[in-house]
């Protein structure tokens, strides 16, 4: 079982240097309860101590502190095994999270709003679910109110946890380490797209792994669950038009003509070349088929990258990677185009 706790505040999301240790120091204390939660993922909403935001964020900040009021909130993914809890410290603020090193005594308040926020578990396990609630509440409450007593023995314990992810990691499936919701895409797309690569979310060389290709894949659900008979071709010119982003000549492949190309317009291109292999990905995903001039589009754009790539100062052994996962996109996409 794994736990992560993270922290949001009006402007910010991700880990912690007050509450991300306190995650680590359950993983180090808890065993196995049973295979309905494999995974708790803890999110501590910080408000802020003083009205003070960054300009043009107003209504942001009020939007947030609003939200605040409607917390907490549990949710049981039993699809997934995973729950997620959200809550707002009572304790602590958003302005207590910058030290590097936070003290002992925070630390302590931490670990005190994530042992209070369990109890939401009671009202969304249920007895026939197949976890030891009871067991696991018994491991993990006095382990948060057990703390380690100095600075370094909290940087050891740390170190621990990491390790026991890792171990956890090694030992699982491919498919088992992708966070995925299958129920998001086609119930085909996983035969077609036969490969872990094409599903992974933090590998930059994959479809969906960097920005503009996660933010693309999120935005394309969306649009064709409202647009079932659009054309893909018209979400990407919208959506470029929204990023400010100028459409291309899509086919070309000329290395000098790509590189006069990046020079010009340094960010545009490698975000056009992303767009594209992303979205004909994303079709694939959700549609179980991709149009042939998309598919075309995409392999115009892995040349592009692959130019780019050559040109770059990446390291030697990073480019090669880049180029294994051009490659593996390059003949997913070669396979499904029509026969002549």
């Amino acid at each position: 079982m794994d736990i992560t706790v993270n922290k949001q505040s009006y402007n910010t999301f991700g880990g912690s240097n007050l509450y991300s240790p306190i995650g680590d120091l359950l993983i180090c204390n808890i065993h196995d309860y049973g295979p309905a939660i494999q995974s708790l993922d803890i999110t501590v909403c910080l408000p802020s101590r003083n009205r003070i935001f960054l300009p043009t964020l107003e209504e942001i900040f009020d939007r947030f502190h609003s939200y605040l009021e409607t917390l907490p909130k549990g949710t049981f993914r039993r699809g997934k095994n995973r729950v997620e809890i959200i809550f707002r410290s009572h304790r602590l603020f958003a302005e207590d999270d910058v030290d590097l090193r936070p003290s002992l005594e925070m630390l302590r308040s931490a670990a005190a709003d994530v042992a209070d926020s369990l109890g939401i578990l009671q009202s969304k396990i249920k007895a026939t679910d197949s976890f030891d609630l009871k067991r696991f509440l018994a491991d993990a409450i006095p382990s948060l109110r057990n703390l380690p007593e100095t600075l370094e023995a909290w940087a050891e314990m740390r170190d621990r946890a990491k390790a026991i992810r890792l171990l956890a990691l090694a030992s699982k499936d491919p498919w088992e380490q992708l966070d995925v919701d299958w129920t998001r895409y086609h119930p085909e797309a996983r035969k077609i797209l036969d490969d872990p690569f094409f599903w992974e979310g933090a590998d930059d060389t994959a479809p969906h792994g960097n920005d503009t290709g996660a933010d693309l894949l999120d935005d394309y659900l969306r649009w064709s669950k409202r647009n079932k008979a659009g054309s893909p071709l018209t979400f990407l010119t919208k959506l470029l038009k929204g990023w400010g982003i100028r459409q291309m000549d899509w086919m070309l492949v000329d290395p000098e003509e790509t590189r006069k190309q990046h020079l010009e317009n340094p960010i545009a291109l490698p975000v056009c070349n992303e767009s594209v292999i992303a979205l004909a990905f994303a079709t694939l995903k959700i549609h179980a088929e991709c149009p042939p001039d998309l598919i075309r589009m995409a392999l115009a754009s892995l040349t592009r990258t692959e130019t780019l790539i050559a040109d770059s100062k990446l390291s030697d052994s990073i480019q090669a990677e880049w180029h294994q996962s051009i490659g593996k996109m390059r003949r997913k996409l070669e396979s499904l185009l029509p026969k002549v």
